[in-house]
C-alpha cells in the first residue's frame, strides 16, 4: 500500500505529473518500496508522517521516468546524436535518463526525511 494517495498527491503536494489515479497508483507502490529500502523498514511505521507522504509523492515521478526510460530501452535504442550538415543535436539516452533519476530518488529522500532520523544507519540505544 502507497504512503500517499492520488488525492494527497494533487491537494496536499500539488503534483501535475500524473493525469490519473491508475498512473499514480503503480509509482507510488514504487516509491514506498524505495522508502522502506532506504529507511530499512522505517518508513512504514511513520507512514502517517507528512514528511513520508511527501517524499512517496516526489519519488513516484521519478519512478515514473525510470519506468518511461526502461520501456524506452525494451522498444528502441536510443540516438544521442544527429548531424545534418553544420546542425548537431545530442540527446539524452534511455540509460543516462534513467540513471539520473535514481540518484534523484536519494536526494529526493534525503530532502523530504533528513530532518526525520528515518535515514539514520547507525544503532539506536535504548536508554533505561
Amino acid at each position: 500500500m502507497p504512503y500517499a494517495d492520488y488525492y494527497y498527491y494533487v491537494g496536499s503536494y500539488g503534483g501535475t505529473f500524473f493525469q490519473s489515479e491508475e498512473d499514480f497508483l503503480p509509482c507510488a507502490n514504487r516509491a514506498s518500496l524505495y522508502l522502506d529500502e532506504l529507511t530499512f523498514g522505517q518508513a512504514e511505521a511513520n507512514s502517517d508522517n507528512e514528511r513520508v507522504k511527501l517524499a512517496c509523492c516526489a519519488i513516484a515521478e521519478q519512478a515514473k521516468i525510470i519506468a518511461e526510460a526502461d520501456a524506452d530501452l525494451l522498444t528502441k535504442k536510443g540516438m544521442k546524436s544527429q548531424s545534418v550538415g553544420s546542425f548537431s543535436v545530442t540527446f539524452s539516452t534511455a540509460e543516462e535518463i534513467a540513471s539520473h533519476a535514481r540518484a534523484q530518488i536519494k536526494e529526493l529522500a534525503r530532502l523530504y526525511l533528513g530532518p526525520t532520523g528515518l535515514l539514520y544507519r547507525g544503532v539506536r540505544r535504548v536508554w533505561d
